[in-house]
């Protein structure tokens, strides 16, 4: 799959997967990027997806922060594993965010640094 460097949009939700390859940070060109219903506990680091608007995390295994790209716009993380709120201070361009049904007791302050968010949930 690295040598998929056109690759704009990846769903592999409803599997079995517990991890992420790190030659995912290789697809570049990739927009749209769906794990979830997966069995995911640690993910890559995806800074070097800079074409990366929507990713869809939710219903894994997640529970440590995550190094995301700058352009992402949809954000799903609900029913993984948070305690605490994953550090997201360098997504500026985030619209919308669910981390719904999470183990979180507090929301930080963080988000209201999110100036373009439009959903919470």
């Amino acid at each position: 799959m690295s040598s998929c460097t056109s690759l704009e949009v990846l769903h592999l939700q409803g599997n079995a997967l517990t991890l992420v390859p790190a030659f995912f940070s290789s697809l570049t060109k990739i927009r749209e990027l769906n794990l979830s219903y997966n069995k995911i506990t640690d993910l890559p680091d995806l800074q070097p997806l800079l074409n990366l608007q929507l990713l869809n995390l939710s219903q894994n295994c997640l529970s440590t922060n995550l190094q995301l790209p700058p352009n992402v716009k949809t954000l799903h993380l609900s029913k993984n594993q948070f305690t605490c709120f994953p550090s997201i201070k360098n997504v500026a361009q985030l619209e919308y965010l669910d981390i719904s049904k999470n183990k979180m007791t507090a929301l930080p302050v963080e988000l209201l640094e999110l100036q373009n968010l439009i959903e919470l949930y």
